[in-house]
């Protein structure tokens, strides 16, 4: 592979998250389609796998069938590279956006195979992320208990991890959990505990 190639490729995906966490949508998409550029050219399978699976994110999941032929090349490029930590991430990423179109059962399915996956090659971060998504989709089909304990092992897995946007969303969905169960005292001490990102 290219380094290069692949260091602009992580680059723009990096430039590409920053755009979308600053509310530059159009911005993150570009760069996203950019990354994806840098990434086959450099003909390094994971970072195409993962600028790939980047720009599925941001090009609208709501139109799903839109969406096939490059979910089929995130699907190909992941498998030739053979990567357990890529695996789990591709389907981390299926399983969220499976999740925000209504195919829970589905959403589940990819959460189900990310954690057998981390069962034989742990990644705390991905582990925090899975637990924190896969929460929210149970929190979607109003399933606040299972919703905050998966929420709470995804603080504190991203408290571990030092990844402060992770215990943010923790925190939020939290306090959003609580809410919907009545719970409001836990609710603001969740808010409250929202560190700065």
């Amino acid at each position: 592979p290219s380094l290069a190639s692949s260091a602009r490729a992580r680059l723009a995906m990096i430039r590409s998250s920053c755009r979308y966490d600053a509310g530059d949508y159009q911005g993150a998409l570009e760069t996203s389609r950019q990354a994806v550029m840098q990434a086959e050219a450099s003909k390094d399978l994971t970072v195409a796998a993962l600028a790939s699976a980047q720009l599925l994110e941001r090009s609208g999941g709501d139109i799903w069938s839109a969406n096939v032929p490059l979910a089929t090349q995130i699907r190909k490029y992941t498998m030739r590279a053979g990567d357990p930590q890529l695996t789990a991430r591709v389907h981390l990423i299926f399983g969220r956006l499976e999740g925000r179109v209504g195919h829970y059962e589905t959403s589940v399915r990819h959460f189900s195979v990310a954690r057998n996956v981390l069962a034989r090659e742990p990644n705390i971060w991905i582990h925090a992320a899975l637990d924190l998504d896969h929460g929210s989709v149970l929190g979607l089909r109003g399933n606040y208990s299972a919703a905050i304990d998966l929420a709470l092992s995804g603080a504190a897995q991203a408290s571990s991890s030092g990844w402060a946007k992770g215990q943010a969303m923790a925190g939020s969905n939290l306090a959003f959990f609580y809410v919907m169960l009545g719970q409001e005292q836990k609710a603001r001490r969740w808010l409250e505990s929202i560190p700065s990102t």
